[in-house]
């Protein structure tokens, strides 16, 4: 009898064992590879950089040429290269964390306010529209969920029709 009762309470552990990996598998996030992160992260770099070439022949076109908005809006780009150039680091280290890539999709906010509120030239929004889906691939790659719609509190006017942050960003874990 005491056989008995042993083997069916091993298997009731195993049993409960099992459904319990099972739930934390569940409930573990997607996460692509490092040759699939690697990728996404190669494409974010050349159409930012391909952005970056749009983008600036578009306002040297523009009604901002020449003035302080322009120099304010290169700094966002040169602080999306930079925060971009940091994840590549830390990547490239095996250091990368979503803080990490939440600070690229927090630079390049500030530019996706500016763009969704001004019509530039159609080579910089395809542009800018190509570099965003490549920036949503990434934020899944490391599981953080981005609304571009609530990461500026712009103010345009006063801040001379500069975004101002606000917002930030949520994690699903």
């Amino acid at each position: 009898m005491n056989r008995i009762r042993q083997t069916f309470s091993v298997a009731l552990v195993a049993a409960m064992l099992s459904l319990g990996l099972a739930s934390v598998q569940a409930q573990r996030p997607y996460r692509m590879n490092d040759r699939q992160v690697e990728n996404a992260l190669r494409r974010v770099e050349t159409d930012a950089d391909r952005f970056r070439a749009s983008f600036s022949a578009a306002l040297d076109r523009s009604r901002w040429n020449g003035t302080s908005t322009e120099d304010q809006l290169n700094t966002y780009v040169q602080n999306f290269e930079a925060a971009t150039d940091q994840l590549r680091s830390r990547f490239n280290a095996r250091n990368a964390a979503a803080d990490d890539v939440e600070n690229v999709l927090r630079q390049a906010a500030f530019l996706n306010d500016f763009m969704m509120r001004n019509r530039l030239d159609m080579q910089a929004m395809n542009d800018w529209t190509t570099l965003r889906a490549d920036l949503d691939a990434l934020a899944r790659a490391y599981n953080v969920t981005w609304d571009w719609t609530r990461q500026t509190g712009s103010t345009y006017g006063n801040t001379g029709g500069l975004p101002t942050q606000t917002g930030s960003a949520y994690r699903i874990s």
